[in-house]
């Protein structure tokens, strides 16, 4: 969830391991999309048919964050026993090392 990706940009990534190692791998994957945020300059015709740097007038678009998007899936025949392991343990499992 965002609020997950905000304690731990990682967070995906540890829930999958933790239920990897609670489950076993054959019953759990991963599906990570990272996109890194890149310069978005492109011309833009003002109001007085000035041509300007999109960077030049949004300080917006020069401070874009990266994109992440992680996906956990596990087998049915384990989801009600998956959904109880994370509601007990998802908070230690995504905390970062060293703020716990």
């Amino acid at each position: 969830s965002p609020e997950d990706n905000k304690k731990n940009p990682e967070a995906a990534s540890c829930v999958f391991d933790a239920i990897k190692k609670e489950f076993g791998a054959d019953v759990v994957s991963q599906d990570d999309y990272v996109k890194e945020s890149g310069i978005i300059d492109f011309p833009v015709l003002t109001v007085d048919d000035t041509i300007m740097s999109s960077l030049e007038l949004s300080a917006l678009l020069g401070s874009l964050p990266d994109v992440r998007i992680g996906n956990v899936f596990v087998d049915s025949k384990i989801l009600d026993d998956a959904k109880s392991f994370l509601d007990t343990n998802k908070d230690d499992i995504i905390a970062v090392r060293g703020e716990k």
